[in-house]
């Protein structure tokens, strides 16, 4: 009897499972598919959210490298500036010792004429002078070295005066070329400045760029975990709807086999009466 009663359970059972709503079954196989591809998409923004966090970080240690190369250029164009100051205070100091130089140019002129008046102008006659109008010979001797004496300091002075003058002309020449120097380094140091503020500008709104980029991908994953959420929400409302039918399906087809079992029980003791 209760074997009976079994498969007539077993075979209601089957009966209604196939009677279940076709609707129900189709809705959650589309849900699952539809998760599916949610979840293929918010792999994907994942993974473009880390690529871009990563060439943010990439970029984020560049323009920390160019913030520091900045400064020390900007250091370098300070202590140019401090030299071009100063060397430019060396040239113009230069530029009065050379004038004051040149100031001495009627000394060398007045020095010239005498040596000329002694070597040209006096000759023998001169010598004559100096000799009668010398009181004795200690005196024309003192003469003699006087005029000895005035020639080599005259000599010495001009020779002197000319050293310095070259060394003075010199020293502009090649505070000039240091100068020129110091000025096309700056340049250099300037060019360099404006490339790599240029270049930081630009790695900063590709790094803004970037935030933007990983806040939009932020916000679509969202999108798509909330969608994913209220997949698994309805699926499992499917699910339990399905449990419930099948339940109460296994119920009734319990009673009813349980019917149909009495009543052919009845039936067959009717008969043997």
């Amino acid at each position: 009897m209760k074997k009976r009663i079994l498969c007539l359970t077993l075979g209601l059972m089957l009966t209604i499972s196939q009677a279940v709503p076709a609707g129900a079954a189709s809705r959650k196989d589309q849900l699952k598919q539809d998760k599916a591809a949610a979840q293929s998409q918010l792999a994907a923004q994942e993974s473009k959210i880390n690529n871009l966090e990563d060439q943010k970080q990439t970029l984020s240690a560049e323009i920390d490298q160019l913030d520091s190369d900045l400064v020390n250029i900007m250091v370098e164009i300070e202590i140019l500036d401090g030299e071009l100051s100063d060397k430019e205070a060396q040239i113009e100091q230069t530029k009065a010792d050379l004038a004051v130089a040149e100031n001495k140019q009627k000394q060398y002129e007045a020095m010239k004429k005498r040596i000329q008046y002694l070597y040209e102008k006096g000759g023998d006659d001169a010598w004559a002078q100096m000799l009668f109008q010398a009181s004795d010979f200690t005196s024309l001797l003192n003469q003699a070295e006087y005029v000895q004496q005035m020639y080599d300091s005259d000599r010495n002075s001009l020779e002197e005066f000319k050293e310095t003058v070259q060394q003075v002309k010199d020293l502009g020449d090649q505070l000039d070329s240091e100068k020129a120097e110091l000025e096309e380094m700056n340049q250099e140091y300037q060019n360099r400045q404006a490339s790599m503020q240029t270049q930081l500008e630009e790695k900063k709104a590709t790094s803004s760029d970037y935030d933007a980029q990983i806040a939009q991908a932020q916000n679509q994953a969202a999108q798509y975990t909330e969608l994913i959420r209220q997949q698994n929400a309805e699926i499992q409302k499917i699910e339990e709807e399905e449990k419930k039918a099948a339940e109460e399906a296994a119920r009734k087809a319990a009673e009813e086999a349980a019917k149909k079992a009495a009543a052919e029980e009845a039936a067959k003791k009717a008969q043997e009466e």
